[in-house]
């Protein structure tokens, strides 16, 4: 069945049952019969009828809300027969009729009741068992249910109300009485079993379930104890007590049922309760501004005015509409969702506040403000995912303190955070950004439309947390892009000072000593030269090899290959360089892979313990590609992660954009990929 369907059957039965209700409310008043407890039956089971119409509505495959749509439509069915009976009795209707209808009426209360302490709190709140082992319990309590009603139905003698004789009633043994008897209490039993079944199901739910079976549980359990404290006071000879406790305990599941779909958002109701009042405030707007103007002071001004007030009124109507239906939604949605904005609010928020040119500086601190105003927590936290950690970068509200340290990521998921903090990742495109962390306040904890709310929100959120993260990495490649860079610079200089400088200034010393020779001893003067001669080709074989660290000569004239060749020849181990067939590509393009090359062969000679290694180039698809691998020990990433060599090389081939990809397995060696793209680069000179 469709929801449209099973939407119009539920509510066309809830508007029977309550117009059998009303009609027996009518006749209840004027035959005085039982007026407290019945009346207290109309409000039950026309809550149920409401309640069942409204969760078929939003939830047609849930059993719950049929058998709260069936309990209450029986009822009533139940209620208005035996007060028509009753009716027609004392009035002296036809003897037949009066039978008839009191027949149904003197046993068909045990289908809703039954239903009521029996099927419905073994399957709320979503329409299934708590588990197979509960099924044995929910076929007793359908045979009893359908038993005692039979036998009632049949039982001779006459029926309660009116004390007329049961017009199906048969002969049946006194051994069939005491039967009925026993199963009367097996019935009775087999109700507190399953009223326990709910204590059961709490112990085993989470969020929002667990407070709906609360209170549904304790407004059961409330109306059961009445009921049996009630026939115990009946047996008593208390009769009014027995009144008094039956008509207070059956309010129990109503305001239990009332509270789970309201508080907690039991069947989704909240948008149907919000439209409910929009719509039924503007329909009372509009019937009040009519029959003000066109019945009051139309009666006042004649018959006349009546169209001019017509017009008028309709103006009234067009005019405020719009305001008036503003304030009813404003209204309706503070009185469903309390002091916090509505799931939609929220959402249109964030996405307007995120749409406009905001700074990171002011966006994510909005971020933590809005998730905190429309989830009610006591405090919010965004956090920043960064290589292997995780950083706090805004939290609401903003008290000041010092932001928390931050929160190592050793496995790469979500750590376990405070008690009472709920964490939500970000996730955009499959990559783990970042978190959002809140802490609810005692009495309202984080719920599952809470929780919906938040996982919305952190969906949204990953954009906004991939371009801070994108700040951040730039920021942070700057800095380490400028301290290489100042280093490499502190280096140059220290080893021009320690070595040709310092070789140029004993050249200037000794030739100084041998332009005073000159004349005086030649033959020492010339032998001095000589080692000048000597000691400029060494300083000027150092100088090359100061060049060549800053670029190779080797790999402007000769290319890659060459040039890596001629550095794994002077390796510490034995390694190999594959490439012969590959090309010249743009400069910037081979100095990234052959330094990244370099740095990850030096990597394998300090740190891995291996027997060889292998370099691999190619050119795929466009891209220079490099492929270091070793067989030595290995390590684990994520234990160890990346050491300033690894950050250094992903740096240097992200600036051309390119990538690294290091994998690498304890005891089974390691395989350091790099690419780098070479369209749009410019070609080698």
């Amino acid at each position: 069945m469709s929801t449209r369907r099973a939407s119009w059957l539920a509510w066309s039965l809830a508007a029977a049952g309550l117009a059998m209700l009303a009609a027996g409310g009518a006749l209840l008043a004027i035959n005085l019969d039982m007026v407290g407890f019945n009346a207290a039956m109309i409000v039950l089971f026309g809550s149920c009828a409401v309640i069942g119409a409204l969760a078929v509505s939003r939830q047609p495959g849930n059993l719950v809300g049929w058998l709260f749509l069936a309990t209450g439509v029986v009822a009533a069915m139940q209620l208005f027969t035996g007060e028509f009976a009753l009716s027609l009795y004392r009035h002296g209707g036809p003897l037949l009729a009066v039978q008839w209808l009191a027949w149904p009426a003197n046993w068909v209360w045990i289908l809703p009741f039954g239903a009521l302490f029996t099927l419905l709190p073994l399957l709320f709140p979503d329409g299934r068992l708590p588990s197979r082992r509960w099924r044995p319990l929910a076929w007793l309590a359908l045979g009893l249910i359908a038993f005692l009603a039979a036998a009632d139905a049949i039982a001779p003698g006459s029926l309660d109300s009116p004390p007329v004789a049961n017009p199906a009633g048969v002969g049946l043994s006194g051994a069939f009485a005491g039967l009925f008897t026993g199963l009367a209490w097996a019935a009775v039993a087999a109700c507190v079993l399953c009223v326990c079944s709910l204590f059961f199901r709490y112990h085993h739910a989470d969020g929002d379930v667990r407070q709906q079976v609360k209170w549904f549980g304790l407004g059961a359990a409330f109306t059961l104890t009445c009921l049996l404290a009630g026939q115990v006071a009946q047996g008593l000879g208390a009769q009014v007590v027995s009144d008094v406790l039956s008509a207070i305990g059956v309010l129990g599941v109503p305001v239990g049922a009332a509270i789970a779909i309201l508080r907690f958002r039991l069947f989704d109701i909240d948008v149907v309760i919000s439209k409910a009042i929009v719509y039924g405030s503007l329909a009372a707007f509009i019937a009040i501004v009519y029959v003000g103007l066109v019945a009051g002071v139309g009666q006042l001004a004649g018959a006349v005015g009546t169209p001019v007030l017509s017009a008028i009124a309709a103006a009234i109507v067009a005019l405020a509409f719009q305001p008036v239906r503003r304030r009813m939604q404003r209204f309706a949605n503070r009185l469903v969702y309390g002091q916090r904005a509505t799931p939609y609010e929220v959402l249109s928020d964030f996405s307007g506040q995120v749409a406009h040119a905001y700074s990171v500086e002011d966006i994510l601190p909005k971020m933590a403000q809005i998730v905190a105003a429309g989830t009610g927590v006591a405090r919010t936290e965004v956090w920043l995912r960064v290589g292997a950690e995780l950083r706090s970068v805004a939290r609401w509200p903003q008290d000041g303190a010092a932001s928390p340290s931050p929160v190592p990521m050793p496995s790469g998921e979500i750590p376990e955070f405070g008690e009472g903090e709920a964490v939500f990742p970000v996730v955009h495109q499959g990559d783990m950004l970042g978190a959002i962390a809140v802490q609810a306040p005692a009495g309202d904890p984080i719920t599952a439309d809470k929780e919906k709310l938040i996982a919305n929100l952190a969906a949204q959120a990953g954009l906004v947390l991939r371009n801070v993260r994108l700040l951040e990495d730039i920021r942070a490649s700057r800095q380490r892009i400028v301290t290489a860079q100042d280093a490499a610079a502190r280096r140059l200089e220290r080893n021009i000072h320690d070595g040709a400088q310092q070789q140029l200034v004993a050249l200037a010393i000794k030739t100084g000593l041998a332009d005073s020779l000159v004349g005086h001893d030649d033959a020492e003067a010339h032998q001095m030269l000589s080692q000048i001669q000597a000691e400029i080709k060494e300083a000027l074989s150092d100088l090359r090899d100061l060049a060549r660290g800053i670029y190779p000569p080797l790999l402007a004239d000769l290319g890659l290959v060459a040039a890596l060749q001629a550095q794994a020849r002077k390796s510490a181990l034995p390694a190999v360089v594959e490439g012969d067939r590959l090309g010249r590509y743009p400069q910037e393009a081979e100095t990234a892979v052959y330094f990244c090359a370099l740095e990850a062969l030096q990597n394998v000679a300090k740190y891995a313990r291996a027997s060889r290694a292998i370099v691999r180039l190619s050119a795929p698809n466009g891209a220079l590609t490099f492929c270091v691998e070793d067989d030595g020990v290995g390590f684990d990433p994520n234990a160890k992660g990346h050491g300033s060599g690894i950050q250094g090389m992903s740096d240097r081939l992200a600036a051309l954009g390119g990538e690294l990809r290091v994998t690498s397995t304890p005891g089974a060696g390691t395989i350091v990929n790099g690419s780098v793209p070479v369209h749009g680069l410019s070609p080698p000179v």
